[in-house]
């Protein structure tokens, strides 16, 4: 895995991190909420696989 990838999975954890905190709409906060994990847990190994962690 690429430095592209981690910037990539920092980018959509930067933008669903805004749409929780600045959405209007109830919906799209739940929608951010529950996939704000997801996100981070996938950057997270992403940040690992670049850095040559197992």
């Amino acid at each position: 895995m690429d430095s592209a990838d981690v910037k990539d999975h920092k980018q959509a954890h930067a933008k669903v991190r805004a749409a929780r905190q600045k959405a209007r709409d109830a919906d799209v906060k739940a929608l951010a909420a529950t996939l704000q994990p997801v996100i981070d847990r996938h950057w997270q190994a992403a940040q690992d696989l670049a850095s040559g962690k197992p």
